[in-house]
């Protein structure tokens, strides 16, 4: 369909999907909220490195962008993750726009893991308008 555009959101678990359908898909841009790097250095975080080791999937955040970055260079990236998020550490979004130059890191003052969709709100649909 010409015009359209094909963009991804997702909040935690749903960053981790809205990557890993942009890594397969011609996506204009993509939307985290509050993403971690992988499934697995998350539940080791939170459960400890030996039950994590049982996950089967990892959602692995750094290859999706890995992927994004050779197969859709054009696609634009936007991280947008709350200071004070006691689920899924702030440094975990600030380390993938870290590693990959072309994503964009939004640190969203004092929201936590949930409040960040309130608070990151007017922030969000702005950089998505851009």
């Amino acid at each position: 369909m010409s015009g359209s555009r094909l963009v991804t959101i997702g909040h935690s678990l749903g960053a981790a999907v809205a990557l890993d359908f942009a890594a397969r898909h011609q996506v204009e841009r993509v939307v985290a909220i509050a993403p971690f790097t992988t499934l697995r250095e998350e539940a080791a975080r939170v459960v400890g490195w030996q039950l994590a080791q049982l996950l089967r999937e990892n959602y692995d955040n750094r290859e999706n962008l890995a992927r994004i970055a050779r197969h859709n260079p054009k696609a634009r990236i936007g991280i947008f993750h709350g200071t004070a998020d006691e689920d899924i550490p702030v440094e975990m979004g600030r380390e993938l726009a870290r590693e990959f130059p072309f994503v964009e890191f939004f640190a969203i003052d004092d929201a936590n893991h949930v409040s960040v969709l309130d608070t990151g709100h007017d922030m969000i649909v702005d950089w998505m308008n851009r």
